[in-house]
């Protein structure tokens, strides 16, 4: 996803518009750690904002997490983050953008991306829950007062996963799913 760090701390766990096709969130991780004020875009990659709308159009871009095993895109370690090592689509799209006049965006890591997942039950609370459960889940699993037209998608975060060098975790809108997944085998989208 597409997320920019340095905005003002806060600590009030709540999420506002910003009017500007970006969105400010404070959450929690666990109850306990705090993640700190997170500025992220209301669309998906590939989609374009329309602020007179509040509206997002087009479809979402797909990209590669890693071209290559091995941890080769986050320093190769286990459960490491993208850090522009290798070949990454995902790291390069959101590396190289300047959006509402910030130029310092990035893929958020699992927890950052989990936080944003709304089950029917409210938010998913990660990592005591890693998926919304049957039943539980209106797709897609966000908050699309923040998030307009917001796709089903999985969308990757920055993390590799620990045991398989050729997953990453991600989740998968569509059911409020985190998980790891394979990017060998496949893309994903960036919020």
């Amino acid at each position: 996803g597409f997320i920019r760090g340095g905005v003002e701390a806060c600590d009030d766990g709540n999420t506002m518009d910003d009017g500007n096709g970006c969105t400010s969130s404070c959450g929690f991780i666990d109850g306990t750690n705090e993640i700190g004020a997170l500025m992220w875009k209301k669309c998906a990659q590939g989609i374009v904002y329309d602020s007179m709308n509040d509206a997002c159009t087009g479809s979402a871009g797909e990209f590669q997490y890693c071209d290559q095993g091995g941890n080769s895109c986050n320093g190769g370690a286990d459960d490491g983050l993208l850090d522009g090592g290798g070949n990454s689509q995902a790291w390069d799209t959101c590396n190289d953008m300047v959006y509402a006049g910030y130029s310092d965006w990035r893929v958020p890591n699992k927890e950052e991306l989990a936080s944003v997942v709304v089950c029917d039950d409210g938010p998913l609370n990660y990592p005591n829950r890693s998926s919304c459960g049957n039943g539980n889940d209106t797709s897609p699993t966000i908050d699309t007062s923040l998030f307009p037209d917001f796709p089903s998608n999985l969308f990757w975060s920055s993390a590799s996963y620990v045991g398989n060098s050729y997953n990453a975790w991600g989740v998968y809108f569509g059911y409020g799913n985190t998980n790891g997944y394979n990017y060998e085998s496949g893309t994903g989208s960036v919020l």
